[in-house]
Order: structure tokens, then sequence, then C-alpha cells
């Protein structure tokens, strides 16, 4: 939310403000007894917690998503796709917020649940028709090009080992040090 043009306190301030601005309606109209326009203001004041929550799970599953891709992007940082890793990672964390807010509201069942599904069914069916329809070869070939950079990747980035020395028992009985050969 650097870029809006509400922060999260201001519309939680916000929030209040017509929280306050509601009940003093309610209380007003409750004076004339039940009627259609209290029962709607007593049901919007009591979603109005429901949406503080919701603000609340999304701004600490920002802050959570953050600090994962900081995470992520530092311990991968050296190698071409630890940036990358860290964005879906921070990705996923917020699309888990937003559906966790969602359910929050009660928009979850009505929305989300379905299009969940859908994207779940989709991404079994690419590999139900992938894996059967012969692509195995394919994509074996390119999980092991995959596979070999990154592993000569990880072997760049780290830095060489020393070698360990071998104790080693000579025919007269008594250890001996020696290096290991390198392989």
């Amino acid at each position: 939310m650097a870029n809006a043009k509400y922060d999260t306190s201001d519309l939680v301030a916000l929030l209040v403000y017509y929280a306050v601005l509601l009940i003093t309606f309610q209380l007003a109209f409750g004076i004339f007894g039940a009627n259609p326009v209290s029962q709607l203001l007593t049901d919007i004041v009591a979603f109005l917690p429901r949406i503080v929550v919701a603000i609340v799970i999304v701004v600490l599953a920002s802050a959570i998503a953050a600090a994962v891709k900081d995470l992520v992007t530092g311990v991968l940082g050296g190698l071409s796709y630890g940036r990358v890793l860290g964005t879906v990672a921070s990705v996923f964390v917020i699309g888990l917020g937003v559906i966790a807010a969602l359910s929050q509201i009660g928009v979850a069942i009505a929305v989300t649940l379905p299009v969940l599904i859908t994207v779940l069914a989709t991404v079994g069916g690419i590999l139900v028709v992938g894996v059967g329809g012969g692509l195995i070869g394919p994509m074996r070939t390119r999980w092991e090009g995959w596979l070999s950079a990154a592993e000569q990747e990880t072997r760049a980035a780290t830095p060489a080992a020393t070698p360990a020395p071998v104790a080693t028992t000579p025919a007269n009985g008594a250890p001996t040090q020696e290096m290991a050969s390198q392989n």
C-alpha cells in the first residue's frame, strides 16, 4: 500500500469514523421503533468489526510476505532464480492472506472457493494430460537441464571446501595423517 492514496491507519480511522456515524444513525432511527432502516444499520454496524479484522489480516500477510521474500532472496540471492523464488513465495503468502481476509468477511465460499477449485483442477488436468499424453521425455529433458544449471550455480556460489585429514594405518600399525584426495 506504499503507492496508495490511503495507508492502513487511514483506512481504520475512516472505518471508525463511519462506525460512529452509523451507530449514531442507528440510535436515532431506533427511536421510531423497529423499522427496516434501523435493521439495516444494525447489520452494517455488526459487519464493521469483520472489515477491520480483514484489513489487519491483509496487512499482516503483506508484512509476512515481505519478510519471506527477503529471506528467500537473501538465502538464494547469488543464484539466478533466487529473486523469482522469493517473489513466488511472497505472492503465495499474500494470496493466502487475501483468501483468509475474504473468508473473514464472508466472501470466501461464494467467490474464492470456486476459483481455488478451478485453479487446482486446471493444474491437475495439465499434469494428467501432460504425463499421460507423452510429455514425459520433454519434461525429463527440461528438468535435467534446470537441475544441472542449478547444481552448477550452487557449486559456483559455495566456497571450495578444504580437504579433511584422513587417518591411515601403515604396515607397521602406527597411524599417520594424509590429506584426502579431491575428486
